[in-house]
Parts: C-alpha cells; sequence; structure tokens
C-alpha cells in the first residue's frame, strides 16, 4: 500500500483524466449514484467548462458544507472533468486519511502559509491535473462569521501556469443547516460555472505588486458569489 506522502505527490487523474486506483471506480459507480438521487445536483455553465478543453486548471469555489467537495467530484465526475482537492489537514485522520487522499484529497493548513500544499497543488497543475480549492478556507455557515479569502489559489495558478475557473454553489447549506436540527435534509444542490480567468492577464496588471494577489483573489471571489446568487437560474 503507498504511504500518504506517495499518494500525495504521485497522479491521481492522469494520464487524459483516467483514474490510477480502484477506490475512486468504487466511490463513481456506488457513491456517486446515491448523492445523485438525493441532491439532484443541476450544472450551469456547462458551456465553460467545454471551453477549457483538456486544460488543468485551479477551481475556487464558495464553500458552506460538508458535503461541498463531495457534490463537486460526484458532478463534474459525470461531465469527465476531475481535479484534486485542498482539504483542511485535520481531516486526515486514521483510515479516512487513506481514503479521501485515494480520491484526490491533499492536506492544506488554511491557518499557516502552507507551502507544502502550495507546492503539491502546483505540482498537480503541470502534470495535467485540475485543483479545487476553497479560498474561504473553511465552512462559511455561521451568520457571524468574518470572511477572509486567502490568496493561495492565485499563487498556486501562477506557479502552475493555470487558469481559474469560478464556481458558485447553492443548496448544500440546507442539508445540515446551522441552528437547525441535526438531522439531514435532501436539498436540490446547484452548481453555476463561470469563465475561466487568468490572473496573469490584462485586467490586473494595473494592480500593485503589494497586495496584487489578495486583490485578484477577492475579485475572483465576487464573481464566485454572483454565480452562486444566479445558480438557480
Amino acid at each position: 500500500m503507498k504511504s500518504l506522502e506517495e499518494i500525495f505527490d504521485s497522479g491521481v487523474w492522469v494520464p487524459k483524466g483516467k483514474p490510477h486506483n480502484w477506490f475512486i471506480y468504487v466511490a463513481a459507480y456506488f457513491v456517486r449514484p446515491i448523492l445523485k438521487v438525493c441532491f439532484r445536483w443541476k450544472i450551469r455553465g456547462i458551456e465553460n467548462l467545454e471551453a477549457i478543453g483538456d486544460e488543468p486548471v485551479v477551481y475556487v469555489c464558495n464553500h458552506v458544507s460538508y458535503a461541498d467537495p463531495c457534490v463537486h467530484w460526484c458532478a463534474f465526475y459525470g461531465q469527465r472533468r476531475f481535479s484534486r482537492i485542498l482539504a483542511r489537514h485535520t481531516l486526515f485522520k486514521p483510515v479516512l486519511a487513506q481514503l479521501i487522499a485515494r480520491v484526490g484529497a491533499i492536506p492544506v493548513n488554511p491557518d499557516s502559509a502552507d507551502r507544502t500544499a502550495v507546492k503539491r497543488a502546483a505540482a498537480c497543475l503541470k502534470r495535467g491535473e485540475s485543483v479545487l480549492i476553497y479560498p474561504e478556507g473553511t465552512r462559511m455557515n455561521k451568520p457571524d462569521k468574518v470572511y477572509h479569502p486567502h490568496a493561495g489559489a492565485v499563487l498556486i495558478a501562477n506557479m502552475g501556469h493555470a487558469r481559474i475557473v469560478p464556481i458558485g454553489i447553492e443548496g448544500t447549506e440546507k442539508i445540515m443547516p446551522y441552528g437547525k436540527p441535526k438531522f439531514i435534509r435532501f436539498p436540490r444542490v446547484y452548481l453555476n460555472v463561470g469563465k475561466p480567468i487568468d490572473p496573469r492577464g490584462d485586467q490586473f496588471e494595473n494592480l500593485p505588486k503589494k497586495g496584487r494577489a489578495d486583490a485578484i483573489i477577492a475579485s475572483i471571489m465576487d464573481e464566485v458569489f454572483r454565480l452562486r446568487d444566479t445558480a438557480r437560474g
């Protein structure tokens, strides 16, 4: 059995989007159909995915539920769009660590400048794998939470010479809503995919170097929230 470090540093989806381990097939053919029935996800902006082709990108999405990465993974699997996922390091506990690592998760400490996670994510892009990042760093499911997006997605995209694709997700916050009785609900979930954004593009060239990454991710997250708010159409 591969060690966690070997899994983190090796390709999961290459070549040409084909998974490298049997666990992904199990998740795709057994777990995915169940979640599809439960949450009946709908993807808008599929034309933006088609325009990307096989180009590896950084997906940037809002985060309100533990279910977000599961829904994203399953919904995009159906579109033959696969990605590694930067996940909070505290999730990598015995047994669970092997499972989530094998479907493409990479640990990151959102409370620090985690250079190891950044380098691993950039290496994924260079291998041809896309990466999913939640710049909020944690679930924004409480009304009193202060929002401070992390700029790591911009750094990773620059290091991997990749574009950033904003995604708004809506509905997962209703699965176990904050302040409500703790039982699982089954709302319909919507994902809205925006057009790719080049963090090295002309629209950002006049930004001062100091704080540029923060300004870029703030602009991208504004688009993410717009996509979330219009996800139902």
